[in-house]
């Protein structure tokens, strides 16, 4: 062989390996459409037949409108323009509330509850699989909560007896096809795509397209009807086990041997990472999250990309702490393009405009209007995703932005120029998150400005997010508070109450002494000195949660000044924040109640974590100390400094770097060779500021 012979063989090698590289192709997704909307005369091109009480029970009206079905063909048009080669669903395409008698009347006159979900289910899910299936070449589909009868499913309640029977019209419209054959039965390696002798064998499964593998994990564990499993979602829990578990571990394992197989993307509806943005939702979340089985076995893939989640109707991205996988939680629809090293993931915002008139359906029991079409969509952010080298990196924007799940989530800073909002500087940014003012107004703060509150009806929200941190895990809430009042005062709250919980979070001023209160039950900090002598005050609260097996009352800790006080109670009451629709409060309690704060508070801020005890004290030192007099943003940029121990922050001009060997107590703020530094731990590590 020549050896210009040689070189043209090895140049159209090479050229054939970068050209593949750079090869790339197309999915998208669309998670919680949320129209409750199908044709109920028979005449469809989907084929599925008339609803039996139609239009009897129906009001006259059909199920949808020409409008209706022209916005949500818009809609997937806008997703089928990227050329993809499949679409993901991950769950909630309508409200699915058909354990009632209105539905039976309307699909089974006559009939039971269990006809009622096959005959009304097979209307609504049949339609949504043609609507998808019409413009896209392959429709993936995972189980969402009202596609299994919708959450929550009290023990006693017929829906609880309801979710086998909704799980196989989902099963039947999307995986099966006319003959009854599942459209997703290539085995994976030699592992069956779908568990198998489950009851999830219809509803999870795995396929293989191009060079990834997606797998829909059907989320919604109900060992009996007649079992509560969940607190809170009763009989019915987000989570895998058992054989069903057992063949999601073995698929990974079969996909990490096929050399074909560059990716893994899993998709579901519950998220799992904690915390996500939140909107008009249950906020449903994965049992345990990052610490739950189901988390473990996608962290033991190499090729675990992405976990795709919906159920909160707005938008999240994180990073595993543990791992490379990114949790994307979204609305709108999400397109990637993925390349043989390489992931580019865009979230697009669904916009509507007024279409100029009005027409009337039946949905839910009652006559709905419609009268919007579709405009053009948003680019509303992006992440890269590069895996060409041994450590992936990340670069992201918009609201695609990961979120620091530990980090600071909340900050009202209450600096900022505006006469409705507050603005958020905490990771959870977003208008969601911003604080809108209900009458509160501004006064001279601890730093800068503060909001000031009358006691009465003055208080901030949050615009439309909701319950920043929920169930058990952990959190920190401080800020500096001034009052004269002895009244017991909620600072902030959130959640919602339910029997047998503590599902609200109220951090309290009780009496002068700080406190934390929820359906009846309080607790102050034990030795507290009464705060409310018009002086400002730094007060925080820390709950170290689940993961650290302290998630009782009686595992508060608080501070006041930069002194750890234990909380009087010795309470065994779980602190397990509801979920559910409730907006973050400050000046007031959890779901917009009482009693109002009155005086003034400023640096409001949520971290998604228990800070350690020097990191709250040296909240109160660094705000206190004349030449620093940094917010907690500014901390914030210090503990994330310490927590990687390397690199730098610069904050007001003063370079800031990590150093141990200091003398004094944990938070002390300290003179170190002429120079300011703070002590985070016993061991007399911190940072140092040059």
């Amino acid at each position: 062989m020549s050896k210009t012979f040689a070189f043209y063989i090895f140049t159209f090698i090479f050229c054939a390996a970068a050209f593949a590289a750079d090869d790339s192709w197309t999915f998208v997704g669309w998670a919680d459409p949320h129209y409750e909307a199908a044709d109920l005369t028979g005449n469809n091109p989907a084929g599925t037949p008339a609803a039996k009480g139609y239009p009897e029970a129906t009001e006259g009206l059909n199920g949808t409108t020409d409008l209706v079905e022209k916005d949500i063909s818009d809609r997937i048009s806008q997703m089928a323009a990227h050329n993809p080669e499949a679409v993901i669903i991950p769950g909630d395409l309508g409200s699915y509330r058909f354990d009632a008698d209105w539905a039976k009347a309307a699909f089974a006159p006559g009939g039971t509850y269990e006809e009622t979900v096959q005959n009304a289910a097979d209307i609504y899910n049949g339609q949504w699989y043609y609507r998808f299936a019409s413009q896209m070449p392959m429709v993936l589909m995972a189980v969402g909560d009202h596609e299994v009868g919708d959450n929550n499913w009290d023990v006693g309640k017929p829906i609880s007896h309801l979710v086998d029977e909704f799980r196989l019209s989902l099963a039947q419209a999307f995986n099966m096809d006319n003959s009854g054959s599942f459209r997703f039965d290539d085995p994976i390696g030699s592992v069956s795509s779908r568990p198998l002798g489950t009851p999830y064998e219809n509803t999870s499964f795995a396929k293989q397209v191009r060079n990834a593998l997606f797998i829909s994990v059907d989320v919604f564990r109900q060992d009996s009807p007649d079992k509560k499993l969940n607190v809170i979602t009763g009989s019915v829990t987000a989570d895998v086990s058992g054989a069903h578990l057992n063949w999601l571990q073995n698929v990974l394992v079969a996909a990490d041997k096929e050399r074909t197989i560059d990716h893994v993307f899993v998709f579901a509806h519950i998220p799992v990472l904690e915390p996500v943005r939140k909107w008009a939702s249950s906020g449903m979340m994965f049992d345990n999250r990052d610490d739950s089985d189901f988390w473990a076995a996608l962290r033991s893939s190499s090729k675990v990309r992405a976990y795709f989640a919906g159920e909160v109707h707005t938008v999240t991205a994180s990073k595993d702490t543990k791992s490379d996988i990114l949790q994307i939680v979204h609305s709108g629809y999400i397109k990637a393009d993925v390349y043989e090293d390489k992931i580019e993931f865009t979230n697009y915002r669904f916009q509507s405009k007024d279409a100029g008139y009005t027409e009337k359906y039946w949905s839910k029991n009652k006559v709905a209007s419609f009268s919007k079409k579709a405009a053009p969509e948003i680019k509303n952010g992006s992440i890269t995703a590069d895996y060409s080298r041994d450590k992936a990196s990340f670069s992201s924007s918009g609201i695609f932005e990961l979120m620091d799940q530990k980090g600071l989530l909340v900050h009202y800073s209450f600096d900022d120029d505006s006469e409705s909002k507050i603005t958020n500087h905490g990771s959870m940014k977003t208008e969601f998150y911003g604080g809108v003012r209900m009458g509160s107004g501004f006064g001279e703060g601890a730093m800068g400005k503060a909001g000031t509150f009358d006691g009465k009806d003055d208080y901030i929200t949050s615009k439309r997010g909701i319950s920043p941190v929920t169930g058990s895990e952990p959190r920190t809430v401080s800020a500096w508070i001034k009052t004269k009042s002895s009244e017991k005062m909620t600072i902030a709250g959130w959640g919602g109450a339910k029997w047998g919980i503590l599902g609200k979070f109220n951090f309290d001023l009780i009496d002068g002494k700080i406190g934390l209160s929820a359906e009846g039950t309080q607790t102050r900090a034990e030795g507290c000195p009464n705060l409310a002598d018009g002086k400002w005050h730094h007060v925080a609260a820390a709950f170290p949660g689940r993961p650290a097996g302290k998630d009782k009352l009686k595992d508060l800790i608080f501070f006041a000044d930069g002194q750890k006080y234990k909380p009087e109670t010795s309470s065994e009451d779980v602190i397990m924040t509801n979920s559910s629709v409730n907006n973050l409060y400050v000046g007031r309690g959890a779901r917009n109640r009482g009693p109002n704060f009155k005086g003034s508070i400023d640096e409001f801020a949520i971290w998604g974590s228990q800070l350690s005890d020097g990191k709250i004290k040296s909240l109160f030192a660094a705000a206190k100390n004349e030449k620093l007099n940094y917010n907690a943003s500014q901390m914030e940029k210090l503990f994330d400094l310490y927590n990687k121990q390397s690199g730098s922050a610069v904050i007001k001009g003063r370079r800031w770097q990590c150093i141990s060997g200091l003398s004094g107590a944990q938070g002390d703020l300290v003179i170190h060779n002429g120079s300011p530094a703070l002590i985070f731990n016993q061991q007399g590590r911190g940072v140092l500021g040059l």
